[in-house]
């Protein structure tokens, strides 16, 4: 029921398929092990999410930041929602593309805010930070953006 939104977040993070599995898997029995501390006021995907969120944190640290082809990267599903004041209609390829050189907090907040369609209050329990940070993280990060996807990045 949960999995396959907790692996859509998962892969954004991650970008590896077989790492995003390995994550989701291993956030599902985590979850499952700490069942008795789930506080039942929080939605249960919420609870799962997080888990999953510092477990991708977790392997980024160790793994320091890999390049990624695009061609891995699979349809997101609702990049539609990028505010597009900060970001004109540019290619969610491209968009995509450009994430990738983010600091792990920006790329983490704009994934999931714009990406997975998360609110700031659920992104900010999600990181493990207050909700002005997340709100500071994608700010950087449409900045970020702007300056990385200038016009000469749609040249052929």
């Amino acid at each position: 029921m949960y999995q396959n939104k907790v692996y859509q977040m998962v892969f954004q993070i991650v970008r590896h398929d077989a790492d995003a599995r390995d994550i989701v898997q291993d956030a599902f029995v985590k979850a499952y092990q700490s069942l008795d501390k789930y506080d039942r006021r929080f939605r249960f995907i919420t609870w799962v999410s997080r888990i999953a969120v510092n477990l991708s944190l977790n392997l980024i640290k160790k793994r320091k930041r890999q390049p990624v082809s695009l061609q891995s990267v699979p349809e997101p599903a609702a990049l539609e929602k990028a505010d597009t004041d900060a970001l004109p209609r540019i290619p969610k390829e491209k968009i995509l593309a450009a994430a990738e050189m983010l600091r792990p907090a920006y790329r983490i907040a704009f994934t999931l805010f714009h990406v997975e369609g998360y609110r700031y209050s659920e992104v900010a329990s999600l990181m493990d930070v207050k909700i002005g940070s997340v709100k500071n993280y994608l700010f950087r990060a449409r900045k970020k953006l702007l300056k990385i996807l200038t016009p000469e990045t749609f040249a052929p």
